[in-house]
């Protein structure tokens, strides 16, 4: 699926009736001024569901909107899975 820019950001900031959040946002990196943001996001049409990935400023002076660089974007089909993970924790 491919979307403009601008329908990116429809999405992802809740302003069209086609798509529904199913997960909060997480934080999957961050620079000096951004923030990489991911959130998967259900296509109802298609009962689809779908990772969106975007870049947005790190403090309130970074003016800095999803997908304002990119002309169009590719959010990536995903599937639900439970994932197992070990972990290392301290010894009580």
């Amino acid at each position: 699926m491919k979307l403009t820019g601008e329908e990116a950001r429809a999405v992802v900031w809740d302003e069209t009736d086609d798509w529904e959040p199913v997960s909060s946002k997480e934080i999957i990196n961050t620079s000096r001024w951004s923030l990489g943001v991911g959130r998967v996001f259900k296509h109802i049409p298609t009962n689809k569901f779908y990772m969106f990935y975007w870049s947005e400023g790190a403090t309130e002076q970074q003016e800095e909107s999803p997908f304002e660089y990119e002309n169009f974007y590719s959010p990536q089909e995903v599937v639900e899975k439970e994932v197992v993970v070990k972990k290392w924790v301290g010894v009580i």
